[in-house]
This record gives C-alpha cells, sequence and structure tokens, in this order.
C-alpha cells in the first residue's frame, strides 16, 4: 500500500506536490485502513499501543526512504501528525458520544449501561473511563455536549496532550535538538517540495545522515581527524576551511527552513567528499 501510494503521488506525476500529495493519500486511505474498527476493541494493553504505534512509524519512514532509526516523535512533529493513540482515543470518544445520545433500546447503548455496574477494568467503558482521565475529558457527562460540541472539545484535549507529550520528547532526545522550539503543527515547506528534497530537510533536522556515530559508524571527521558525533561536529569545524567547506552554526542555532537547506546542502557535500575520500583510501590499499 506504501508503494502505491509513492508510485501515484511521485515527483515524476506531481512535481513539487509530491509530498502534499502522499500524505494525503496516506491520511485518506492508509489510516483509515490501518485503524479500521479499533475504537471497538477493549482491554487495550501497553504492548498493544506500541505495536500499532510501530506500524504506523514504520510507514512514515518507508514513505520517505528515511533509516529505520529515525525519531519517531520527530518526524510526527515535523508532518504535524498524531500518533496512533491519539487517533483511536479519538475514534472511540466520538463513538462514545454517538452512544450516549442514542435511543435507550439501541444495543450499543444498552451494553454500555450494563459495563456501568460491572466491578470489572476489562470492558470497553471502564477503560474508556480511564482515557478520559488521562486526557482530562468529562466522559461521564458526554451526554450533555452537542456533537460538535464534543468533537471540538475531544480534540483541543488530545492536541494538548500530543504537545506535552512530543515537548518531553524532543528534550530528552538530542536528535531532536533542531525542533526543541518548533511548533507542533505541518510545516509549510511541505506543500510545495518534493519527497526527495523533504527526505533530505528530515534527514537534516533529525540528525539523521550517515556521518560518524551519528548512524553507528565511527569514521573521523575529513577535517580536523577526530571522532565524529554528529552534525553538530562537522558544522563547527574550522579545519573543514583547507578543503573548501565552511559551515555556520547559525544554522542550527537559527533553524529557519532557509538556513535548514543551506544546511542540509553543505552535510551533502561532506558526505561525497567523505565517499570519495574511502574510495581514494581503499584503492591504494588494494
Amino acid at each position: 500500500m506504501i508503494w502505491e501510494a509513492k508510485k501515484i503521488a511521485s515527483g515524476k506525476n506531481i512535481g513539487n506536490m509530491s509530498t502534499s500529495a502522499l500524505l494525503l493519500i496516506y491520511e485518506k486511505t492508509i489510516i483509515p485502513a490501518i485503524t479500521y474498527n479499533l475504537e471497538v476493541w477493549s482491554n487495550w494493553q501497553q504492548k498493544n499501543w506500541q505495536a500499532i504505534e510501530k506500524v504506523q512509524a514504520k510507514a512514515l519512514k518507508q514513505m520517505f526512504n528515511l533509516p529505520k532509526t529515525t525519531p519517531y516523535w520527530g518526524l510526527l512533529c515535523e508532518l504535524g501528525m498524531w500518533n496512533m493513540k491519539s487517533r483511536i482515543v479519538h475514534k472511540r470518544m466520538i463513538l462514545l458520544h454517538s452512544i450516549a445520545r442514542s435511543a435507550d433500546n439501541r444495543i450499543g447503548k444498552e451494553i454500555i449501561e450494563d459495563q456501568k455496574h460491572r466491578e470489572t477494568d476489562q470492558c470497553w467503558y471502564s477503560q474508556v473511563c480511564e482515557e478520559g482521565e488521562e486526557y482530562k475529558l468529562p466522559v461521564q457527562d458526554v451526554g450533555k455536549y452537542t456533537k460538535s460540541e464534543w468533537k471540538k472539545l475531544v480534540k483541543s484535549k488530545i492536541m494538548k496532550n500530543i504537545v506535552n507529550e512530543s515537548i518531553i520528547k524532543r528534550r530528552q532526545m538530542k536528535k531532536l535538538e533542531i525542533l526543541k522550539n518548533q511548533k507542533y503543527e505541518r510545516q509549510s515547506y511541505l506543500n510545495y517540495t518534493s519527497v526527495t528534497e523533504v527526505t533530505d530537510i528530515i534527514k537534516t533536522k533529525l540528525h539523521m545522515w550517515d556521518i560518524g556515530r551519528n548512524m553507528g559508524g565511527n569514521r573521523d571527521c575529513i577535517g580536523c581527524t577526530r571522532e565524529v558525533d554528529g552534525i553538530s561536529h562537522i558544522i563547527h569545524c574550522q579545519e573543514l576551511k583547507k578543503i573548501g567547506m565552511e559551515g555556520n552554526k547559525q544554522w542550527i542555532e537559527q533553524s529557519t527552513l532557509a538556513n535548514i537547506q543551506k544546511m542540509t546542502k553543505f552535510i551533502k557535500r561532506y558526505v561525497e567528499k567523505r565517499d570519495e575520500k574511502d574510495e581514494m583510501e581503499s584503492n591504494m590499499e588494494k
């Protein structure tokens, strides 16, 4: 399914609108297929949530040809997407409202009323109540809200939860330092940039270029010959000037799109020079 989406939304077919088209296909076809009827499942465990998050993480990384180790929350922040738990909780809350506002003889409502009086934490209603507490939603009073009021409230509470969790993740992970102060929303450049260029930009912002220890490697800097711990090193390395390369620390400190694009170009040039050096040394050994 991912392959088909990439084929339809390829740069060859759509040009610079390919990313926007790919994300639209993902939201309108792939996500509904993945989450189909998951809102009615009960007794979700932590391992279930982790498994479904891995499905989305894998799909997004395949869409943009990103390494498997790309930080999931960094990718969500850049794309302005909800994690899978938030998507499913949203669907469950909308379903709960639909049932609560329905006729008393509706089978679904009779089941919910029965579950309310059970002394178990494994039924559907009890889990929805737990999720209501987690997201600070007044589940017990759901029937008092109109459909539009409830949808608006649920969306705002879920979005607040996502943003808070994202802030924690960005503070904890060094790879997300460039996103530290970025607003959690789909970045505007995604609407007019090809998938290929977006992939390069994301790799820069999430520190996913194959440089030194950044991807588990151990290559030394081609400028100062010291061990490289990631993108930050080559941006600040003064010895690279000797081979005609000069970084700018403002690219990281002021992470505007223009600076990110300059940094991406610089990194790609560094990788090319490093690979040329590796190939030359390999030929000399032969």
